[in-house]
């Protein structure tokens, strides 16, 4: 699990939902950590805790997130691609 990255935890942060997921290094370490939830340890009592501890009715928005993160990518490729042309 911590060598590979959950992509569909990106879908479901594109459509504004709460993501609960266990800590990974992957997850943790990512921009849009603040965003998701964990719970700690793998047992379905614990993470039905921590289920009823997040508060819906607080406004969230990883959407904007996710968006931030995109123009954040293409302008860094974009300045890939303006390097490269130099380049050549």
């Amino acid at each position: 699990n911590n060598t590979s990255f959950p992509s569909k935890v990106i879908s479901y942060l594109a459509n504004n939902l709460r993501v609960l997921t266990a800590p990974l290094d992957v997850l943790t370490k990512s921009e849009f950590s603040d965003c998701l939830y964990y719970y700690r340890e793998n047992a379905p009592e614990k993470i039905a805790e921590v289920i009823k501890s997040i508060d819906f009715s607080a406004d969230y928005d990883s959407v904007s997130i996710i968006k931030k993160l995109d123009n954040s990518f293409r302008m860094s490729l974009l300045e890939l691609l303006r390097q490269s042309d130099y380049e050549s």
